[in-house]
């Protein structure tokens, strides 16, 4: 009787993990098809990427240092005549014309940081793509590992396919007796 019934909780067990790895199957299979991505575009994405990013850091720092010479450098070597200008004709206030030359070096400043904040997204990009690349291996991996289970489940199936019941059939364990029930007769036996 022991028999019979480790039988059918192992034909049970066999199509529970059969169902399992079909839907694993299912679900991972999309998954590593939308992750992966060739060498070649993965590497030209991440070299441009970098590029991209040195390009953005080195102007960020040139704005930087533009917006402390200004008053030397070309095009903005004229808003010094201009407020000087400004100031001897008396059309305008000393602070207007303060605030224009202000004004300039801080639009300056405020591009270069936006240039900086663009250049450290783009490295959290690559960090992130870098990241998914590993995904997609592992899902990889992980789905050469189902394939592999369920190529020997189907094996398996193929070998006692008149012992096995067909997926429609369902397999009906008798109730289990309460542990109270059983007495030291029966464990022994």
């Amino acid at each position: 009787m022991n028999n019979s019934r480790l039988h059918e909780d192992l034909i049970k067990d066999f199509q529970d993990q059969k169902a399992s790895a079909k839907e694993q199957m299912e679900l991972i299979e999309p998954l590593v098809a939308t992750l992966h991505q060739p060498t070649y575009k993965r590497v030209l994405h991440s070299g441009f990427s970098v590029f991209l990013s040195i390009l953005l850091w080195i102007a960020a720092a040139g704005l930087m240092v533009y917006a402390i010479f200004y008053y030397k450098l070309p095009p903005f070597d004229l808003v010094k005549p201009l407020i000087s200008l400004g100031m001897h004709q008396g059309d305008f206030t000393d602070f207007e014309l303060n605030a224009i030359g202000w004004s300039v070096q801080g639009l300056i400043i405020l591009i270069a940081v936006f240039l900086a904040i663009i250049a450290r997204m783009l490295a959290r990009i690559r960090e992130k793509n870098a990241l998914l690349h590993t995904t997609a291996k592992n899902l990889k991996q992980l789905a050469e590992a189902q394939l592999k289970r369920k190529t020997a489940i189907d094996a398996i199936e193929q070998r006692y396919l008149s012992e096995l019941p067909t997926d429609q059939e369902s397999i009906e364990l008798p109730p289990a007796k309460p542990a109270s029930d059983i007495s030291f007769e029966e464990l022994s036996s």
